[in-house]
């Protein structure tokens, strides 16, 4: 299967809770997206000298609970030759509550000292890795994305993928997924997102490769 046949459109994005991208695939030009103004996404942008799906990449986050909410505390992104491109820890905007450490491993001293800031991750990605081009990968991708404030038009999620393929009747977890298709046992203790991305990139390269198993 290629990979653009794995790109969610609009309606799949509307459905799934993502925050739309102007540019979103079969995005209605009148249709019109609510935004707290006090707290804007930003937006991939577009280098005419990239062309479409050029390059993929796989993002995974951590999250913590904030007096703001949930707040992701760690981001990872690797590319298709699972190069990790970015693995950082991200000092929370809001008080920290839980740091939830039985899932994400992460001490509340070592978001304090990080030198990352919410702006300053999504300028990192922004700039120097991820155009509006490229193919942005991720399981329940929706989640990550809302705690960094992003949006991005060409989206690959594998538990919509799987789901959809396989005509489950309940939202498959990346540990299941892992274990069934790619036989890789992860999250024995706690989350590590770069275990994820990796697993979410191995479950995307399944079906490039036209593989499919009965679940």
């Amino acid at each position: 299967m290629r990979l653009r046949n794995m790109l969610l459109v609009f309606e799949d994005l509307i459905e799934r809770g993502f925050p739309l991208h102007p540019d979103a695939p079969n995005r209605p030009e009148d249709f019109l997206d609510s935004e707290d103004e006090d707290d804007p996404y930003v937006d991939s942008y577009y280098d005419k000298s990239v062309s479409p799906g050029e390059k993929k990449y796989v993002l995974d986050c951590e999250m913590i609970e904030t007096t703001f909410g949930d707040e992701v505390a760690r981001v990872t992104l690797i590319d298709w030759n699972e190069n990790v491109c970015i693995d950082k820890l991200i000092r929370p905007r809001g008080r920290i509550i839980d740091t939830r450490y039985h899932i994400t491993g992460i001490e509340e001293s070592d978001l304090l000292e990080s030198d990352y800031t919410l702006q300053r991750i999504q300028k990192l990605i922004l700039d120097i890795f991820l155009d509006a081009n490229h193919i942005l990968i991720g399981h329940a991708l929706h989640n990550d994305l809302k705690v960094l404030k992003l949006r991005h038009p060409r989206i690959i999620d594998t538990q919509d993928l799987y789901q959809h393929i396989y005509q489950l009747s309940y939202v498959p977890s990346l540990r299941s997924l892992a274990w069934k298709f790619l036989h890789e046992s992860i999250q024995n203790n706690g989350h590590d997102s770069v275990e994820d991305a990796l697993a979410t990139l191995h479950l995307v390269k399944r079906f490039e490769r036209n593989i499919k198993l009965r679940y």
